[in-house]
């Protein structure tokens, strides 16, 4: 009797514990779960921001055209989430789902890692389709991308490495930025707000809860200056509207760096398989803004408002 086709041939497995439907709750800690700013900083974080256009992602073929590529790609991103149960049919709906889960890794771990792994074998055993595979626990160690498979039962773990074309690694450049959100992440963490009632237990140690939480919120508008993040508003009573607007724009700018990031990695990929499935193609993306518009309208606010402006245009915010 022949043993059946292989259905994939990836090489990576997933290590997950305390699987929820929620794909944050497995990756974080107990304190982060109930309720720390860690928790909303990848809450709020979102690479496609929600209430707005639906996103426009489309996919443009050179050479010859492949019927059905468009749902292929969209299967590829939307199996990448396991916390997935259902078809996602728009390739602009995959793709956001996609980012959301790819940015959680990032911003904890400050990157993530892809296998792309090949499906569908037909009769011939050529490949078909594809899929991203999150690679946990990853490593890069002199110049390779390694994995590491658990043990199981009499079999132990082990390294392994992933070929260079065969994954993909999304960080956010360039490196000074990756720094700032590595130092707002650790101050976040350290942040007494990420223990429940962990504020309002500093009054039985004799400790002023208003000066308390004056100095949180100054320590949370340090450690996210570079990001933006508004920290679900706990400053906003010690700063100005223009200085919170400006904020505004500084997280709207990191979005969009996430944004290129995402779409950039997920490119990547569609490169990296075009000598097994032979399919060029180009992704591109609408309806969101870019880092030159943000750019420009933070340069118009620091400049203050010109003789047809007033100061209340420049100090709301605007929708982008």
């Amino acid at each position: 009797m022949s043993t059946p086709r292989p259905k994939t041939n990836q090489i990576s497995r997933h290590v997950f514990s305390d699987m929820t439907s929620d794909p944050t709750y497995h990756r974080l800690s107990a304190p982060y779960r109930r309720g720390g700013y860690m928790f909303m900083l990848l809450e709020d974080c979102r690479a496609f921001p929600p209430g707005r256009d639906r996103i426009q992602a489309s996919l443009a073929q050179s050479g010859s055209s492949v019927p059905g590529w468009e749902t292929t790609v969209a299967r590829a991103l939307e199996h990448s989430s396991p916390h997935q149960g259902g078809h996602l049919p728009y390739l602009g709906e995959a793709l956001e789902d996609f980012s959301q889960f790819c940015l959680h890794q990032v911003l904890q771990f400050g990157e993530a890692a892809y296998e792309i792994a090949y499906t569908d074998p037909d009769a011939d055993d050529h490949w078909q389709a594809f899929r991203l595979a999150l690679v946990h626990p990853y490593q890069r160690r002199f110049g390779r991308h390694r994995h590491y498979k658990a043990a199981i039962q009499e079999f132990p773990g082990e390294w392994v490495t992933i070929p260079d074309d065969r994954i993909v690694v999304f960080r956010l450049e360039p490196k000074e930025l990756r720094n700032a959100l590595k130092s707002a992440v650790n101050a976040l963490n350290a942040s007494s707000m990420n223990w429940a009632g962990g504020i309002i237990g500093l009054a039985d140690a004799g400790i002023d809860i208003g000066e308390a939480s004056r100095a949180d919120a100054a320590l949370l508008a340090r450690a996210t200056r570079n990001m933006g993040w508004n920290a679900r508003f706990q400053y906003q009573k010690y700063a100005t509207g223009p200085y919170l607007t400006l904020r505004d724009f500084r997280f709207a700018l990191l979005e969009a760096r996430l944004r290129g990031m995402v779409v950039r990695g997920v490119q990547e990929a569609l490169d990296k398989t075009v000598p097994v499935l032979g399919v060029r193609s180009r992704l591109a993306v609408e309806c969101h803004p870019t880092t030159a518009e943000i750019d420009s309208a933070m340069r118009e606010l620091e400049a203050g408002p010109g003789r047809d402006k007033s100061l209340w245009q420049l100090e709301r915010p605007i929708v982008l």
